[in-house]
């Protein structure tokens, strides 16, 4: 498996206002808004933007969990087994750029 070149370190939610969010990826920041930047109406609820901001801060978590389900997984021999491990490693390939 190929690896990950995601920003190392913390991915934290840093500032927020109705209207955006900021993370801290590592040493740098990224901004999650809810509105359209050609209109500026929002298109995504206060709570819908908060929830997309805590889901990318968990992707490294998340990234290394499916790691190991899927060094574990790949003794598995069932066929709901190999699906879920089917799908982890899709899940890994998007994570990594390749699919």
């Amino acid at each position: 498996m190929s690896e990950l070149k995601a920003t190392p370190g913390t991915w934290v939610i840093g500032n927020e206002s109705n209207s955006s969010v900021d993370l801290q990826i590592g040493e740098t920041f990224a901004c999650f808004d809810r509105e359209n930047l050609n209109t500026f109406e929002p298109v995504i609820s206060r709570e819908e933007m908060l929830a997309n901001a805590h889901l990318a801060t968990a992707a490294p978590e998340l990234y290394e969990a499916l790691t190991a389900v899927v060094d574990f997984g790949n003794d598995a021999n069932t066929k709901r087994g190999s699906w879920a491990l089917a799908k982890a490693h899709a899940a890994l390939a998007k994570a990594r750029g390749e699919s």
